[in-house]
């Protein structure tokens, strides 16, 4: 299990940043320790082994800087990460000269968080296989077909999966290879495929029922992804 401690003084950025961290996909197992104090930090940080430590930098007590001055010097010390709303030189220069593993902005970009930890424990050696993934993507293409003639849209499968839209995307893509509209293109098409030979639905009854607005837009989505106009696919491919 990957252990994580998070260090500011504003209790909203601890839980936001918790949560943030909760939603990485590929992270594995993690268990995260909030701190609001610089003091109480150190000595959990003396007590037990941390992976990562987040640390804002301008806090009451302890700051950022000391906090991180004295984790160095502990026989395993954790990776160390800033988090602050000070982006001058001379905190960027402290910081990394403190030994800061990188240096996130407030308010900390999801996107940014997620490449920082997951660049990190790769480096450590620290990620985990998610067995649910596979699980989870097979749901999800299962749920695609089963609903392929219901004009169906990538916050729809979202929403059906629980995540939220804009990382439902990026999240497709890392599993499959491919954007959920590729994908989504793929399937009616092959389904497609399966109506033109197997019934004997016109072209306009065809695109209406796969949730085109039209035989035109469905023949040319068709040609662009298979190489062949729908006829000329169902003249070919006809059982005789």
């Amino acid at each position: 299990m990957i252990r994580i401690l998070i260090l500011d003084d504003e209790e909203l950025i601890c839980k936001t940043l918790d949560m943030m961290i909760r939603r990485i996909d590929g992270i594995g197992q993690v268990q995260t320790d909030l701190f609001y104090d610089g003091e109480e930090a150190l000595d959990a940080v003396r007590r037990s082994a941390y992976d990562i430590a987040l640390t804002d930098l301008r806090m009451p007590g302890i700051d950022g800087l000391a906090f991180m001055e004295a984790v160095q010097n502990l026989p395993e010390p954790p990776r160390l990460i800033v988090v602050s709303a000070y982006g001058d030189f001379d905190y960027v220069k402290g910081a990394f000269k403190s030994g800061a593993y990188d240096y996130l902005m407030k308010p900390v970009n999801f996107q940014e968080l997620q490449d920082v930890l997951l660049k990190c424990l790769k480096n450590e050696n620290k990620l985990e296989d998610n067995p649910d993934d596979q699980a989870i993507i097979e749901d999800i293409l299962h749920f695609m077909e089963e609903n392929i003639e219901k004009n169906i849209s990538l916050s729809d499968v979202a929403a059906y999966v629980s995540m939220e839209y804009s990382y439902f995307s990026s999240y497709f893509k890392r599993k499959t290879g491919k954007s959920f509209s590729a994908c989504l293109q793929e399937m009616k098409n092959k389904h497609a495929q399966k109506l033109l030979t197997e019934t004997e639905l016109g072209i306009e009854e065809l695109a209406m029922r796969m949730g085109y607005s039209s035989g035109s837009n469905f023949s040319r989505a068709f040609r662009r992804g298979t190489g062949k106009w729908p006829s000329e696919y169902r003249r070919s491919n006809k059982p005789r």
